[in-house]
């Protein structure tokens, strides 16, 4: 019963003896008083234990008590009954958990002394999580009005601090490091925990003299000024509310002023059956007192959760708060704000509290969550429950006493109800009050007293209630459970006289004894048996006072009675169960049996012997010989009822495959039982089920009365079978569960342990009350079995009778399962795939991340395939990487595109570091000749390495992930080229002048900062680490910034360091580059401050009389298309006239005073005015000028070479995707061939693009599309003019198909123009003989460059083999312009863009940056502005999409390839592969995996679920794998390793052949 666990040795003390260091005392005070901490004794150092909870983040329905963990019915957590030890020894403060310090502090610094050390749960602040909790209606409200939400509603998320407490301060410490100080406006008495945070009270004698001086609190009828709660250290201490009593015990009421000194509170909410207690102690009349607490913000709460509909209805949005309320509240906050810094209480009038007039104060309920905002609502309100009463000669015996001295503390009674228990040191008396008796107005509310010099609650019979131990004035240990049951005899210790018991956790306690020794004990009460235990909630089901008089025998038989051989928990429920009756062993009295039973006199049998020898199965003789003499006979009908309720429990046990030896056991004591009673159905019953009638004992009853009352009553019921009942039921109620079985409840009224009975039958009861209703949806069976917590394992456990129904459902909605249940019901499903898609989280999709990627492939001992040949040789390669993170490995790459080595091959091509190779044939010069030739061919070469920065930025997109340690590096770029066959390396650095190196200098810092990936930790201070103020800003730095700004980063870094970089002496192009980053980073968000800074580069956008900063041309081009981004969409009148003024402005000047690149300036415009006005049309026209479609008319007839690029760009976005054929037939094309002498070929192809995007639907993907917009002259004529004119018609043309269909992998675009490039790259190879046909030979190379851009376009991300095919071969000519290399590098770079895991999406926005992007005139040299600005071409980034869906397996836990079928809006059905780019999801119908290898599953697009958004969002669907199916790729790798072997078998056995 008392098991002794050893000498208490306090671990603080052993840690601080070997740490001497941290051991010191305070510095102003030597001497320090902990009697606070024992009340009964003054040790030092101090010592405590307390409980533990598993973890140190509880989120519960109310806050936390640590035992509201252990719920009835629950698993039991050990970890719950875990010690931690708090040491205090002068100002050092060890908290250790089973032998390991969590924590130590010092306090040596601190000038008071510490007065008490506990633990409390204080709320996280924190906001609620949209899907967890919704914002309430007056939440809301609240965050219309920018009001600050401290509405805290139900502080369900808390964390457990120690508090360390002094004089008038508390310090709370959590465990994960967070320390605050809460700050208390008088010297604190003491410190007792809440439900939420702490109450604190004052010293008595500070009040008193107080109260002297006659500074009464204009609160004081109010608030209670010596008590104040800290809800959390934050927000500081709060008031504590007197409530009124304004019911039958108002004759009661009584003034909790500042003689009461607080003992004890209850750390559990209010509820309705259980109220929170605060016991105080009244030092004037030396009496107890007993209160309820609520907390304020609770019970307004709920009084909004009742409010009607009609009601909540009447507060409107536009509701105005009245004046006079908000001078209230107003004044209120006001007051607060000054008192919280003086540390005082706040003193209001006391019309501002009237609690009778507080519904009539405020003009509805959202001035009272206004009111709540601004007050503190974390106040509580007490109202007074009871108080102590004894006669005179007490009284008169405590007034002779200086200090009385006390304590409180909770325990509870069978039924779980709570009580007070009192213990009074001056007069050694414990008193036990029962709450309920209180609050039901009982005049007897104390059930229990005695003298008393210990005591303490303890968890000693019942897991989650605790009992009451406690020493008599003879210094014996008496266990007290409730009024009922008697009080068990006193406990023995074998060690010298104890004086004290103390630090009880669960069921351990301390024993303090006179000679100093110190020593753990441990309760052995509770039965751990299963079958006992939930035997026990059975008889719980009965009757109380059967309970009690059971666990009251069952406790002395099986722990205090003295037995030869140790009985087991078994032995002594059965015993004491048949100790209820009078019974007596028959041996040869066979007739009475006969007659009364049936049964042949010769199938008696006595197996006793034979039962006590093997103890198999059957009812031992010797334990029949231990049953007690019954003091007096339980009720007839009463064991009825209790054979009824442990039969349910037989049941219980019987259908569960696990615990068909428990039913057993359960079979022969009921059957034992029906053989005493005469029960014959029930004996057959239990027969039936191979309980055998001839292995229990021969019983009848020994008294004549109880024979006569059992045997000669009508016989029950046979005892019910749940197979049966299931099949029979007509209702899933629980009242006709309770009818099947006979029983009055299921739920045990005693809390006594964590159990398990009749939880199974509850569960089939429900669940085949959905199986047999056929009106009801199959998936409510899952619903069910969420609802009661049972899991697949649990039906697989029952017996195949009841299992089979049930797993048959749950297979079929396996098979077609619905993506818009409750997560939890796929694990109960084994849909592990669909539940890891709904509890993936929303983040930013990161398509290079691990879960993207397979990991490497390990070596399977299969001879070496050329797979292994290409990894090897990407590893040796990857030693020259500055970055690792832009290559896969072979796995992951076809696991992506299909196919394996092409990445590599991409990378390679697209290094500006490797130093590339230039065959040259042998030629007949001289040394000095040749090696000019030699430099001509690199210098040519050369041109293609500078323009491989713009492809690498799109191909290594995203895949970088930063250190917060590191800046990021720039690759550097290397001008050089090995001639072969020479193997000679000549280098050209010196060649090259360094200003031609901005641009390329520049976009490779653009191609650095683009490989930052979107999880990539990025702050200001790793912005600023990245651009150091020693270090001179160089171009790569400007590119940097305009990369920063695309992926949004530089949203980190505060406007004021933008100036840094405008401002400071640095290149143009670093200013180009923080000017355009930013602008992209705020598109449309007319950000102010970013219009400020834009301005200031605009000289058109300057005050009148304004001085000029004369900067650069490409600076205010570059602002001036950052005001279009800045204010995308938003059509702004005043800044789209002004774009619309820089277009014209410059049109009859003479060129060659115009400053250079003005050209470009003019298509800035253009774009600037187009986006601003995007794609609004004719409502652009109204709102900004009725003229400005014919200014726009104007001007493109106006200047070829100024205005009309600019006005053709802006009339095309303006009426983008408006299928307007009025404005697009105002677009004039060529007619005739006399019109090619007044239009360039260039400006054909830009109003080519114009007139198309504006009639957006026409655009067909077919060759007869793209012939029908050349005029019929051009069909039969090859004249080079008209041949200029009409390729570039076809460029145009071909653009467009690119900029509709980019990214959408669409096979009809993608052939259409497909065959359009290997048209033009045959014209390419032919060679110019006139100067017309090298015009015409530009031309075409023209087309090839905007047709490799578009055919990427459309297949972005893809990796198509036949397009880089086609790339590979026009990457290896070395006779292009700089700029055609870099259309090249860029369509390279799109194809693999971010190694293939974004696409681009067709939206208004990302129409407009494609074409700013791959404006079809590209630079002709590497300083080449002219046209259109070279920073321009990194705007893709806009448009950027991640439509790359990766199939998980959540089997492997890795991407796997398999079919899909993809059907769009139109009903066309797609049957695709992935991982792939699919269409964008606003146009996919449903997604549906095929195959067998699979699970099956639909996903219904067209429906904005969670599960659709999850897939949308992170670019993921999870899929599982069937059990012995294997994934597509083990099969494809298991295929190609077999015919690898077969042929290196062929080989071998041939070259032995023929050796042979």
């Amino acid at each position: 019963m008392l098991i002794e666990l050893g000498k208490y040795d306090p671990f603080g003390r052993r840690f601080l003896e070997k740490h001497q260091h941290l051991n010191k005392e305070s510095t102003s005070d030597q001497i320090i008083d902990f009697s606070r901490l024992l009340h009964h004794s003054k040790p030092e150092p101090v010592h405590h234990l307390f409980s533990i909870t598993d973890v140190p983040l509880i989120d519960l329905n109310y806050p936390l008590d640590e035992l509201n963990a252990a719920k009835p019915g629950t698993v039991k957590n050990l970890a719950i009954q875990s010690e931690q030890e708090i040491y205090v020894h002068h100002a050092t403060v060890v908290w250790s958990r089973k032998g390991r310090v969590v924590k130590s502090f010092s306090f040596n610094q601190r000038i008071e002394p510490i007065k008490k050390v506990l633990f409390a749960w204080f709320p996280i602040i924190t906001d609620y999580h949209q899907d967890e909790v919704p914002p309430s209606f007056l939440e809301q409200q609240l965050k219309a009005r920018k009001i600050p939400t401290i509405y805290d509603g139900y502080d369900r998320l808390q964390k457990r601090a120690l508090c360390v407490v002094f004089e008038d301060r508390i310090c709370v410490h959590f465990e994960d490091g967070l320390e605050y100080t809460a700050y208390i406006p008088f010297s604190i008495d003491n410190v007792v925990p809440l439900d939420i945070g702490l109450l604190v009270s004052s010293r008595p004698l500070m009040l008193q003299s107080e109260a002297k001086e006659g500074t009464k609190s204009l609160l004081v009828d109010r608030y209670i000024d010596f008590l104040m709660t800290v809800k959390h250290p934050l927000r500081g201490p709060s008031p504590v509310r007197l409530e009124k009593q304004t019911t039958t015990i108002a004759s009661k009421t009584v003034q909790l002023d500042s003689m009461h000194r607080i003992l004890f509170a209850t750390t559990t909410s209010t509820t309705e059956s259980q109220p929170a207690i605060i016991v105080t102690f009244n030092i004037r009349d030396k009496s107890h007192y007993l209160w309820t607490y609520e907390r304020r913000s609770r019970k307004l709460n709920k009084k909004v959760n009742t409010e009607t509909e009609e009601e909540t209805e009447e507060i409107k949005d536009d509701e105005e708060i009245s004046v006079s309320t908000r001078r209230r509240m107003s004044r209120a906050s006001i007051l607060s704000k000054k008192s919280r810094k003086r540390g005082s209480i706040i003193h209001m009038p006391k019309r501002f509290h009237n609690s009778r007039g507080e519904e009539r104060f405020y003009d509805n309920e959202l001035e009272r969550g206004l009111y709540n905002a601004f007050i503190d609502p974390t106040e509580i309100i007490v109202r007074f429950l009871w108080k102590e009463t004894c006669n005179n000669k007490v009284r008169k015996k405590l007034n002779e006493e200086p200090e009385v001295k006390s304590e409180a503390f909770l325990t509870h009674n069978l039924q779980g109800q709570e009580l007070i228990c009192i213990l009074n040191y001056s007069l050694h008396q414990l008193q036990v009050i029962d709450v309920d008796k209180i609050m039901n107005e009982t005049s007897q509310c104390v059930i229990f007293k005695t003298t008393a010099i210990s005591a303490i609650p303890v968890n000693a019979s019942r897991d989650q209630y605790k009992d009451l131990l406690f020493l008599d004035a003879s210094k014996k240990a008496h266990l007290f459970v409730d009024s009922n049951v008697p009080c068990l005899v006193p406990l023995q210790f074998t060690d010298d006289a104890p004086r004290l018991l103390s630090d009880p956790v669960f069921e351990r306690f301390s024993v303090h004894f006179e000679n100093g020794d110190i020593k753990r004990y441990q309760f052995k009460l509770r039965p751990t048996s299963s079958l006992v235990i939930d035997s026990f909630a059975a008889v719980g089901c009965v009757s109380t006072q059967l309970f009690s008089q059971l666990w009251h025998r069952f406790i002395r038989y099986y722990r205090l009675t003295p037995h030869s051989t140790a009985p087991t928990e078994w032995e002594s429920f059965f015993v004491t169960v048949l100790s209820l009756l009078r019974l007596q062993r028959v041996i040869s009295n066979n007739n009475l049996i006969t007659k009364q039973l049936g049964f042949l006199p010769e199938t008696l049998r006595d197996f006793s012997i034979l039962l006590d020898q093997t103890q198999l199965e059957g009812v031992p003789g010797r334990w029949i010989d231990q049953l007690p003499v019954p003091i007096t006979t339980t009720d007839a009908t009463l064991f009825m009822d209790l054979l009824r309720s442990l039969h349910v429990l037989y049941e219980e046990y019987r259908i569960r495959k696990t615990t068909q030896q428990q039913a057993k056991q359960l079979g022969y004591l009921l059957m034992q039982c029906s053989v005493i009673l005469g029960y014959r159905d029930w004996i057959a019953y239990y027969e039936k089920h191979g309980i055998q009638q001839d292995l229990t004992v021969n019983l009848t009853l020994t008294s004549n009365n109880d024979y006569d009352l059992i045997y000669l009553s009508p016989p029950p019921l046979p005892p019910p079978n749940i197979e049966l009942c299931v099949q029979l039921m007509a209702t899933a109620s629980t009242t006709a569960l309770l009818s099947f079985f006979g029983v009055s409840t299921l739920e045990p009224t005693i809390g006594y342990c964590q159990h398990g009975y009749s939880k199974t039958i509850k569960q089939l009861w429900s669940l085949y009350g959905v199986l047999n209703d056929f009106t009801v949806n199959k998936s409510m069976l899952l619903s069910k079995m969420l609802e009661h917590g049972i899991m697949l394992e649990e039906i697989k456990d029952l017996v195949d009778s009841l299992a089979d129904p049930i797993l048959k459902a749950l297979d079929e909605l396996k098979q077609n399962p619905a993506v818009d249940w409750e997560k939890e019901s796929y694990l109960i499903l084994e849909r592990d795939d669909i539940f890891k898609q709904l509890d993936s989280k929303a983040t930013v999709p990161d398509p290079n991340s691990s879960t993207f990627k397979l990991p490497p492939f390990k070596n399977t001992g299969i001879p070496r395939t050329i797979r292994d040949v290409l990894k090897s040789c990407r590893e040796s390669s990857e030693a020259t990487q500055m970055y690792k993170s832009d290559s896969l490995d072979l796995e992951t790459e076809h696991l992506r595109f299909g196919v394996g080595g092409y990445i590599e091959k991409v990378r390679v091509m697209l290094d500006a570091k490797r130093i590339p190779d230039l065959t040259i044939p042998s030629l007949d010069l001289n040394d000095d000749e040749l090696a000019t030739e030699h430099q001509s061919r690199v210098l040519m070469l050369i041109q293609r390495t500078l323009a491989l920065s713009t492809g690498r930025a799109m191909y290594a997109y995203g895949t970088h992930l930063t250190s917060p340690i590191k800046p990021l590096p720039f690759e550097p770029i290397t001008l050089a080229a090995k001639i072969l066959p020479l193997r000679t390396v000549i280098h050209l650095e010196e060649a090259i002048h360094s200003e031609s190196l901005e641009w390329p200098q520049f976009h490779n810092g653009v191609a650095s900062g683009l490989r930052m990936s979107p999880n990539s930790n990025v702050t200001d201070s790793w912005i600023n680490f990245c651009f150091p103020d020693n270090a001179e800003i160089e171009p790569q730095h400007g590119g940097l910034l305009l990369a920063m700004g695309l992926n949004g980063t530089i949203k980190h870094s505060p406007s004021v360091d933008w100036y840094r970089f405008v401002m400071q002496d640095a290149p143009d192009v670093v200013t180009l580059g923080i000017l355009l980053g930013a602008a992209a980073a705020f598109k449309g968000t007319k950000d102010a401050t970013l219009t400020k800074v834009l301005r200031l580069h605009i000289p058109a956008l300057f005050p009148p009389d304004s001085h000029s900063f004369h900067h650069s041309t490409l600076i205010q081009a570059t602002s001036v298309l950052g005001i279009g981004l800045v204010y995308m969409g938003q059509c702004e009148r005043t800044l789209a006239m002004t774009m619309l003024e820089e277009i014209r402005k410059n049109a009859a000047t003479d060129p060659s005073v115009m400053d250079p690149n003005y050209e470009a300036y003019g298509l800035s415009a253009g774009f600037s005015l187009g986006m601003i006005t995007l794609g609004h049309g004719s409502r652009a026209v109204s709102a900004v000028d009725p003229e400005l479609l014919n200014h726009l008319l104007e001007l493109m007839k106006l200047n070829a070479d100024v205005t009309a690029p600019g006005a053709t760009i802006a009339l095309a976005l303006m009426y983008l995707k408006t299928n307007d054929r009025d404005v697009a037939s105002l677009i004039t094309l060529l007619h005739k061939r006399p019109y090619l002498n007044y239009i360039r070929p260039d400006l054909l192809l830009l109003r080519v693009v114009a007139k198309n995007v504006i009639l957006w639907d026409d655009i067909v993907p077919s060759r007869d599309w793209i012939e029908a917009q050349l005029p019929d002259f051009m069909m039969e004529d090859y004249d080079d003019a008209v041949l200029q004119a009409k390729f570039h018609i076809i460029a145009g043309a071909s653009l467009c198909l690119g900029l509709k269909y980019a990214g959408t992998k669409n096979a009809d675009a993608f052939s259409c123009l497909f065959e359009q490039l290997d048209h033009f790259m045959q014209l390419l190879e032919l060679q110019a003989t006139t100067v017309q046909a090298g015009v015409t030979h530009c031309a075409i190379q023209t087309c090839v460059d905007v047709l490799c851009t578009a055919c990427a376009m459309v297949m972005a991300g893809t990796g198509d083999r036949l397009l880089f095919d086609r790339l590979e071969r026009l990457w290896a000519r070395t006779t292009m312009t700089y700029g055609s290399h870099m259309a090249v590098s860029m369509s390279l770079g799109l194809l693999y863009l971010g190694l293939g895991g974004y696409t681009l999406k067709t939206t208004n926005e990302s129409v407009a940056a494609l074409l700013c992007a791959f404006y079809p005139f590209y630079p002709m040299d590497m300083d080449d502005n002219r046209y259109h600005l070279q920073l321009f071409r990194h705007l893709w980034v806009l448009a950027l999409d991640t439509r790359w869906l990766v199939p998980y397996d959540v089997t492997s836990e890795q991407p796997c390839r398999l079919p899909l079928e993809v059907v769009d809006m139109s009903g066309a059905h797609m049957r695709i592969v992935a991982p792939t780019v699919i269409p964008d999801y606003r146009w996919v119908k449903s997604i549906t995996v095929l195959g067998d290898r699979y699970w099956p599953l639909k996903v219904d697009m067209t429906v904005n679920g969670h599960y659709q958004r999850s897939i949308t969002q992170s670019s993921v669907l999870y899929v599982k794998r069937k059990k012995d199916k294997k994934s597509y790729e083990e099969v494809r790798i298991y295929v190609e390793n077999t015919l690898s072997f077969c042929v290196l078998t062929r080989v071998v056995v041939v070259c032995v052949g023929s050796e042979w």
